[in-house]
Formats: structure tokens, sequence, C-alpha cells
């Protein structure tokens, strides 16, 4: 007898030890999975502040470039070609005097302080020395044809000089720094730098913070949130935009308080306090531990990849978007119809990053949505709204939409059913290919209304026909880009209304339906 009970006990330590040794591994994982958040929280943190980096140069362009230097030195060309330089009034009188400090000719070899704007500088000879210096190593023939042009010198400090070329004069003015703050700051006041389509714009700019230092590395202004010591990203402004900003640096931080609404999902839990219950329990919650860390691990990937994948799909059309619009503003465009595809592809792109945002927003919103208020639609004008939408993106693809439409009503969520469409319709598009007709349908038998979205695509396989309504799911065999919520968002959309949704076998192509509870036919 004794010798059983010190063989159980023996056993029993044996059980708790390998359970203990087991358990710290799982704890070291627990802590690798929530150091990989971590790391994920960052990148994350690392992409929005490049976006808002980019955005802020480009209000800075807007803002200090084409309302700012563009003006003050267009009035003083004009000046110049009207008067010369002798006995001219050189004060300012356009929205932009105030970004002149003073006004300098050049005439190939010696510097002339005109009078004007501000006579404060005029006794700063090192400023006068360094930009003379500045001017005659400039090589005009190197510059193209803007309406203006910046030299970047170091006087007592880093200091910009605004230029237009005369013959072989040059005129222009050196910008003040105390009105170059003011715009800076406005640029960065006026409007959320985060989109406004992230917690339905209320991450303002009181989360971000965003500092521009000069050429000679010293700080210019800093505005926003006292921030981490290290920046998220730093943006050096090179020649883009004329190099109006040469030379500058743009260092942009977010407040870490704001990682829960920019990453889809929650936090990772640390294990470490569950896995010090189960050493008390033991062996019987160990299993339980083994399996919650293999579910982890897999949720861990799933999320890994939707956000990147969800990245990739965000960066693609800002940078359709960014690019055509530059090309735009910049006058790139050779003829009008280069302009008219600059603007339809922007167009386009906007169209598929506001499916893109609605679809990860719905999908956020997933495990807190419970019901919708249904009404009675008529299902004709939903379908043909939802159908317009795309009708840009079809026509670029060569594709058409074939309409049969029978007059029906349901109880449905107007903008829910909308939602539905267009990711239904998106995916016809999308995989489908070119040059395809896409019927769709709209049929009512006995008491509930049927809804077809048909594509001659490659089709779904057998064994994939149900596993694509699940969240990130993708066929192995798509080579298309996307994040794989669209008909996970579907299928639960559908169920909220009482209906029901499923992929049809066809020879070639795929036949999504839908099918609601019908009312009687809607009076005009």
């Amino acid at each position: 007898m004794q010798l059983s009970k010190l063989k159980l006990i023996n056993i029993t330590g044996l059980l708790l030890g390998a359970s203990l040794a087991i358990l710290f591994g799982l704890a070291w994982q627990a802590i690798q999975a929530t150091r990989a958040h971590y790391d994920i929280r960052d990148n994350v943190l690392r992409e929005y502040a490049v976006l808002i980096a980019n955005e802020y140069s480009r209000r800075m362009t807007q803002d200090i470039g084409y309302k700012g230097y563009f003006e003050a030195i267009s009035e003083i060309r004009d000046k110049y070609l009207e008067n010369g330089h002798s006995s001219v009034d050189w004060t300012l009188t356009s929205e932009s005097a105030d970004i002149v400090e003073y006004i300098a000719l050049f005439d190939g070899a010696a510097l002339s302080i005109l009078m004007g704007a501000t006579e404060a500088s005029k006794d700063d000879k090192i400023v006068e020395h360094a930009l003379q210096e500045s001017l005659i190593k400039l090589d005009k023939k190197s510059l193209n044809n803007r309406p203006f042009h910046a030299v970047h010198f170091l006087g007592a400090s880093s200091q910009t000089f605004i230029f237009t070329l005369l013959g072989e004069e040059i005129i222009g003015f050196v910008v003040d720094k105390t009105a170059l703050k003011k715009r800076l700051a406005n640029s960065f006041e006026r409007a959320p730098l985060f989109p406004l389509s992230l917690a339905n714009g209320k991450l303002t700019n009181e989360f971000i913070g965003l500092s521009v230092f000069l050429m000679d590395s010293s700080m210019l202004v800093r505005f926003g949130h006292d921030g981490q010591a290290t920046p998220n990203a730093t943006k050096v402004m090179t020649s883009e935009y004329g190099g109006i900003f040469e030379g500058m640096m743009i260092d942009v931080s977010i407040d870490s308080s704001v990682t829960q609404v920019l990453i889809v999902g929650e936090r990772p839990l640390l294990r470490l306090p569950y896995i010090l219950i189960a050493l008390v329990v033991a062996a019987g919650l160990l299993l339980v531990a083994v399996k919650q860390m293999r579910s982890e691990r897999v949720l861990m990937a799933m999320r890994n990849r939707f956000i990147a994948e969800a990245s990739h799909e965000l960066r693609t059309p800002l940078t359709q978007i960014r690019l055509f619009a530059e090309t735009l503003i910049l006058d790139r465009a050779k003829d009008d119809q280069a302009k008219d595809k600059a603007l339809s592809i922007i167009n386009r792109e906007a169209q598929r990053l506001g499916h893109l945002v609605d679809n990860i927003l719905s999908f956020s919103q997933k495990s807190k949505r419970r019901h919708l208020v249904l009404v009675k639609e008529r299902i004709e004008p939903i379908v043909v709204d939802a159908v317009d939408e795309l009708e840009l993106v079809a026509s670029q693809l060569n594709c058409t939409f074939n309409l049969e439409i029978q007059e029906v009503g349901c109880w449905v969520d107007r903008s829910a059913l909308h939602q539905i469409l267009i990711n239904l319709l998106d995916n016809a598009l999308k995989y489908g290919g070119k040059t395809q007709i896409i019927p769709v349908r709209v049929r009512q038998r006995g008491d509930e209304v049927f809804i077809y979205v048909i594509d001659q695509g490659k089709g779904i396989a057998e064994e994939e026909k149900e596993k694509i309504w699940g969240d990130f799911y993708r066929p192995e065999s798509n080579s298309e880009t996307g994040v794989g919520i669209g008909l996970s968002i579907v299928r639960e959309l559908t169920s909220l209304m009482k209906g029901d949704c499923w992929l049809e076998s066809m020879a070639s192509g795929a036949c999504f339906v839908l099918r609601f509870p019908s009312t009687d036919v809607i009076e005009r």
C-alpha cells in the first residue's frame, strides 16, 4: 500500500514537473506572440506615419508653394517688368506679402537689395554674401521653365531664396521664417491628417506629433502631442515639387493610444497568468492551454495576413490617386484626353478605396452588430444604384451588366443590401476577367425573392464553395489580391435580414444567389 502511494506521488510529481516544463514553454510562446503583436503595431504606426508625412508635404506645397511663393513671386515679377527696379514701390499687396522678408536682384555678378517688403535684413552681410555666392554658382541652364525656383543656402542660419529668371537677371525674395511657421501651422491645423474614414473622423491631429527641420537640421516648428523620442517615420524633402522644400525633413510620431483604432481586431492576451492557474489544476488544463495556443497561432497568422494584404490594398489606390493627381496639379497631361484618363483613374481608384474601407469598417463592427432595421423597399432601384456605382470600372474592363429585374419588394436594410450587391458585383468584375457580360437577375418565386449575380470567371472548386464565406478566406487558386472579408460580410448581412446566400454550380464561372422573404409588390 505504501509503495503504491509512493509510486502514485512520484507519478504525480513527474506529471506536475512535465506540466510545469510544458507550461513554461507555452508561457514563452505567449510572450513571443505579444511581442509579435507589438511589432505589428509598430509597423502599422509606421505605415500611417508615412501616409501622414506625405499628406502634410502635399499641404505644404499647396499652402506655401502655390498660395504663397507663386503669388509673391508673380507680383514681384510684374512690378519689375512694368517699372524696372529704380523708383519702384516694392510694397506687396497680395495676401502672400507676409512670406517675403526682403527682395533681391542678381544681375549675374552682384546682388542688389531692393527697397521693399522689409529692410531689417539689409544689414545682414552674412546672408547677402551667402546668397550671392549661391547665385553665382547657379547653373541657369539646368533650370526648367517653371514659374519660380528655389535656392537653399546657409547664412547666419538656413535660408530659402525664391526667384524667377528674367533673361540673364534673377529677381526674387528671401522667405520670412515667421510667416513660414504660420503657414506650416495652418497646414497642420486646417484638417485631420488621418484618413477621415478612420473612427468616423474622430482621430484628430492631437494624436500626431509633427516636426519640421531645416536643411541645417535645426527645428523650425513642432505641432501636436509631445510624442516619443523616436519618430515613427521621417520624410526628407528632395527635388519634388520643384525643390522648394529641398533639404527639409518632416518627422511624424503617432500616439500609441490609437493603436486599437488603427489595427483591426483585439491585442493578443498574455497567457502567463492562466498558465500559473493551470499549474494548480495541473494536467487537465494543460490540454486546454495547448489547444488555445494553437488556436491563437492560427488567429495571429490570419491577422498578420489580413493586415499585410489590407495595407497593400489601401496603398495601391492611394499611390494611383496621388500619381495622377500630381500629374494634373503639375499640368503634365499632354492633352484633354490624357486629363480625362487621369481623372477617370482617380475616380476609379477612389471608388475602389471607398469600397475597401466600407468593408473593413463593416467587418470591424461584425461582433457588435446584432440586428438591422428592416423596411419595405423596392429591389430594382437598389440594384440599379449598385450597378451604376461600378459602371465606370466595368467600362474600363470592357465589361457590361445585363439587368433582368422583376418589380418586387422585400423587407430589407437598404444600406446593407447595397453593400452586399457592391461586394458581389465587384467580385464579378475582379475574378470574371475582362470583356465579359455579367447577368444580374431579380426573380420572385412564391413568397421569396432571389437575386443572382453571375460572372464568367474560372469558377469555385466544389470543396471550397462553403469555405469562401469564412473570415479571411481566399481560394488558393485565386491570383487576384484581396483581404478575404467581402463574402463574410455578405453572409452576415444577409442573415441579419432573415435571408440566405449560396453559390450555385455552373459549367464555368460562378453564380451567387441571395434569397429574402418577399412582401407584396410595392407600388411606385
